[in-house]
């Protein structure tokens, strides 16, 4: 079963609190939307069939999230799972020449070969990340997900 990604990004603004921003490639929605089990598997350790590092566990919608994006959670209803976000600065964080060993995908255990997060993530992943780095100088900036099928 094929698995989507839903985003949206995110800016603080001058009061403190989130607010929608729209995404110049993918229109209303946001990056990282091509669906690619390595990048899901790095954002929120789904369909991580590579076994490449997460970066973290799904972590819930964040109690602050802006009214946009709540809204479209709430269209969602029990369709959307693994909800979770991440900011931009630990995305910049990340040491994508940190090598790892890529699992066997009928197995799921280690293959005796290793890969890089960079190698394993692909170019669209980094043009995504290299925009959203540039917004997040302007303004703290993050990356709200749910998962669907």
């Amino acid at each position: 079963m094929a698995v989507d990604i839903n985003t949206y990004v995110e800016q603080r603004n001058p009061d403190g609190g989130w607010e929608f921003m729209t995404w110049p490639s993918y229109g209303p929605i946001g990056p990282f939307q091509r669906r690619n089990n390595t990048v899901f598997g790095f954002l929120a350790d789904i369909r991580n069939f590579a076994g490449i590092p997460p970066v973290d566990a799904p972590r819930g919608l964040p109690p602050d999230v802006s009214d946009h994006v709540r809204a479209e959670f709430e269209t969602w209803g029990t369709d959307g799972y693994a909800h979770s976000w991440v900011t931009v600065d630990e995305l910049a964080a990340v040491d994508y020449h940190a090598s790892f060993e890529i699992l066997d995908e009928g197995t799921e255990e280690p293959s005796g070969q290793t890969a890089t997060i960079l190698e394993s993530l692909g170019g669209p992943y980094f043009a995504d990340l290299l925009l959203l780095v540039r917004r997040n100088e302007q303004h703290p900036t993050r990356v709200v997900f749910w998962f669907d099928s």
